[in-house]
């Protein structure tokens, strides 16, 4: 049988409930002493006009009531009265934290950054708004405002080609082959010159520290200070840039590959491309395509009609391929894997974002797992990047988001994918430029 605990004992436990109860309740009228007292006080300098007393009094308020949103938007008004700004996006910040489903204080510090045109952290702080009060229109409305907003840059380029997005490069970034004065040139991601120099016929893009070229009619490789590095074993008739280890070269048989050694590993190919994300699309002398691994066994048993390649004859970016019997187009992996298929035409993944296919005669976008996220119904497109996909409405190229939302108006003659930069080459009336985007 359990012992009863004796009396006394629970009147001391009593006792000592009562006393902390009273410490509770007596601190918490001293809380409420000093929060009246502050708010008598700002008042009182509010009144007078005295802002810079007022929001001291009110800020020890909000120290001790973080959760007053009311009085945290007060604190915003009166900043923005004095016009300290540094002050005014942290009384904003303050009013978020206080109540984050408040459309007004992310409103008014999106406003401030696109006043002082600083996009980015507009753009942070209006999705910020979107997480935690999702489908507001005004909200939505302000961000689509933001992405619209692009630059261009004017080329001086007779003609720019080959403008290489995929990411076999260590700077990740766009560029191409231009042609100025009647001289080749490597124009990078913005627009600028990254490689010229006189007397060479030919070259292309520096990959793994060497660039191809043609010289007095040889072809050899370069490093980045044109000095000679290395000459194949055997004279070629065209060289490419080195991936995965390996370059294409085309022989008195048939194209090849070569190392780094400048040896000939693989040869006897009617047609071959360049190795990106381990793959490499070939052609054999029947005229059949295939796609093979840097084993240079094939990915896939089966032959093909065709393989949707780049114009540098890469076949893929993310490890994803396009590639044709007959009338249509399948997808696949790179382990061969059938992704989708019965598509009439294509283009190919430029990142790990939807890509553009073409079905009863209008175009849209798939995406890697082989779904059809934007139903074909455009003229043309060309696939999504950084969040941009080139559109052509009629005879003019734009762009649009993953939504169909317009962000750029279609009016340009031409319009490539874009870069990870964030840049698009375009044509309009016979002049090249760089369409520029702001990444978010």
């Amino acid at each position: 049988m359990k012992k009863s605990i004796p009396l006394v004992i629970l009147m001391i436990m009593l006792m000592m409930v009562t006393v902390s109860w009273s410490n509770v309740l007596s601190y918490g009228d001293e809380v409420e002493a000093e929060i009246a007292m502050h708010l008598k006080n700002a008042e009182e300098y509010e009144s007078k006009e005295i802002y810079i007393e007022a929001v001291a009094e009110y800020q020890a308020v909000l120290k001790l009531r973080p959760d007053d949103y009311d009085l945290a938007m007060r604190i915003v008004g009166l900043y923005d009265t004095l016009g300290i700004k540094n002050k005014y996006v942290s009384a904003c910040e303050n009013a978020i934290s206080a109540d984050n489903t408040q459309k007004e204080p992310y409103m008014l510090l999106a406003d401030y950054y696109i006043s002082c045109s600083n996009y980015s952290k507009a753009y942070s702080v209006l999705n910020k708004a979107k997480s935690h009060i999702p489908n507001d229109n005004e909200i939505e409305s302000l961000i689509l405002d933001i992405k619209k907003r692009y630059t261009t840059i004017t080329l001086s380029y007779k003609e720019v080609t080959d403008f290489h997005i995929f990411d076999t490069s260590k700077s990740k970034t766009g560029y191409g082959i231009a042609h100025i004065d009647e001289k080749m040139a490597v124009v990078n991601d913005g627009g600028g010159i990254s490689f010229s120099a006189d007397g060479y016929e030919e070259f292309g893009f520096l990959e793994d520290g060497l660039r191809p070229v043609k010289k007095n009619g040889q072809y050899f490789y370069i490093d980045k200070d044109q000095y000679k590095r290395m000459v194949p074993d055997e004279e070629a008739s065209y060289l490419g840039a080195f991936s995965n280890g390996y370059a294409v070269a085309c022989f008195s048989d048939g194209y090849g590959y070569i190392n780094k050694s400048g040896k000939i590993v693989k040869r006897g190919y009617k047609y071959a491309g360049g190795f990106a994300r381990g793959i490499a699309p070939v052609q054999d002398q029947s005229g059949q395509w295939y796609v093979i691994n840097t084993s240079f066994s094939r990915v896939v048993e089966d032959s093909f009609d065709e393989i949707k390649i780049s114009d540098l004859g890469y076949c893929t970016e993310n490890g994803m391929f396009f590639a044709k019997k007959g009338d249509t187009y399948t997808l696949y992996n790179n382990t061969g894997e059938k992704i989708a298929e019965g598509f009439e035409d294509v283009k190919l993944f430029v990142s790990n974002e939807p890509a553009a296919i073409k079905q009863n005669g209008k175009w849209g976008f798939v995406n890697t797992s082989g779904k059809i996220v934007i139903e074909p119904k455009y003229d043309n497109a060309n696939s999504f990047n950084v969040g941009y996909a080139p559109i052509c409405d009629g005879n003019k190229w734009g762009a649009i988001d993953i939504d169909c939302n317009v962000l750029i108006e279609p009016e340009f003659e031409s319009m490539r994918s874009f870069s990870k930069g964030g840049y698009s080459l375009v044509k309009t009336e016979d002049k090249f430029k760089m369409v520029v985007v702001n990444l978010y």
